[in-house]
């Protein structure tokens, strides 16, 4: 069995959410689509990669966001509506 969340809009609680609830899959939006590609947007990622999580966001995050995310996290994909996963 996998714990497979789904936030919708995490509105900035990402990192919250992800602690509290620890989901082997968690698809949801981060709502980081004005946060600046800088050291941040970095430390956002380097701690939700220590997450035994599979993340697929969307929505909110924003794709630029997504794009510099993702060179720190191999755990992170991006979901766009009409597609279907298989964890």
């Amino acid at each position: 069995k996998k714990r497979v969340l789904i936030s919708a809009c995490s509105h900035k609680g990402i990192m919250n959410i992800a602690e509290w609830f620890n989901p082997d899959v968690l698809v949801g939006g981060f709502h980081f689509m004005k946060k600046e590609l800088n050291d941040e947007l970095v430390s956002c990622a380097k701690e939700l990669g220590t997450f035994p999580t599979r993340f697929f966001t969307c929505h909110c995050t924003g794709v630029e966001q997504y794009k510099f995310m993702k060179k720190t996290m191999s755990s992170l994909s991006y979901l766009s509506a009409g597609q279907t996963i298989y964890v």
